[in-house]
């Protein structure tokens, strides 16, 4: 299929071995070389997160839905939601989706009750919310284009601290667009930033090991403008960024990048997805997506 225009913000496999695709024109469906469009979805579908090992959860500024992937039926949970979500965060336990906005700070929707709020916690940013984790089970991470991290209670009611970069602190975040966050069930939060490279912290230390780009350096990060991390089966790191794709070995502190030689053109790497095979897909910016 070849759509013009396109965003790609978001990337799920099904266990069907179909991938669903979250976009600037709606919500889409491939498999067997055949995309179609998910007619019910209206509007740009900012993010998309999984419910169960059968459902995904997308949403639009025209609603939040619950998407069977065997059935391709669609649930509306919510109508015009009134805010374009950028990101989101299911958190079971309290029943409720976070939504991180474009320009309208953080959200949260309780499914049970079926209503929309609004964080309680004071002066959260009016800025794009890119990011949101769930870590260590009481404390949700929120990158933010701009302000580097915010992190709040559980609860969204109160501000516990935040990661921003300082040039008089060597051990502070590198870049304050935070694009992506990822956390590891040992204690470390991958913080990806689009100018700064990737920022490890390490939660039961005041360490942060940065991971960026070295002058003429193949072995380091193509490029520190990032869009997505994700860590693979076999535990590397892949990060998408504004000139190609890198993939870190940690075990053996070794790096491969792939798309920065394509001769006068940039591949921007948007969104990342590995398949149950082992495969990693891939969605650009104006260059399709690859496997």
């Amino acid at each position: 299929v070849n759509i013009v225009n396109l965003w790609l913000f978001d990337l799920e496999a099904d266990r069907n071995g179909g991938m669903w695709l979250a976009s600037s024109i709606g919500l889409y469906y491939y498999k067997d070389n055949q995309c179609s469009k998910i007619e019910q979805v209206t509007a740009s579908v900012g993010d998309m997160t999984r419910y169960d090992d059968n459902h995904l959860v997308a949403a639009s500024i025209e609603g939040i839905y619950l998407i069977d992937t065997e059935r391709k039926h669609v649930e509306l949970w919510s109508g015009n939601i009134g805010v374009a979500p950028a990101s989101l965060l299911l958190d079971p336990a309290m029943n409720r989706l976070w939504i991180g906005t474009l320009s309208g700070g953080l959200y949260y929707f309780d499914y049970a009750a079926k209503e929309l709020h609004v964080a309680l916690v004071e002066n959260f940013p009016q800025q794009c919310v890119k990011a949101i984790k769930l870590v260590s089970d009481s404390t949700i991470w929120c990158g933010i284009d701009g302000r580097g991290v915010w992190v709040l209670s559980r609860d969204g009611s109160r501000m516990i601290r935040t990661y921003q970069e300082d040039p008089d602190n060597p051990l502070s975040i590198r870049g304050n667009g935070v694009y992506d966050i990822y956390y590891e069930i040992s204690g470390r939060v991958w913080i990806c930033s689009i100018i700064g490279g990737v920022s490890v912290a390490d939660l039961g230390s005041p360490m942060v090991t940065q991971l960026q780009h070295r002058i003429n350096n193949p072995n380091s990060l193509v490029n520190n403008h990032i869009h997505d991390l994700i860590e693979d089966s076999r535990g590397q790191l892949w990060a998408g960024t504004n000139r190609g794709l890198s993939c870190w070995n940690p075990h053996t502190d070794e790096w491969v990048n792939y798309f920065e030689k394509r001769g006068s053109e940039a591949f921007i790497i948007l969104a990342l997805c590995e398949d149950d095979d082992g495969n990693i897909w891939v969605g650009t910016y104006a260059h399709g997506v690859y496997v």
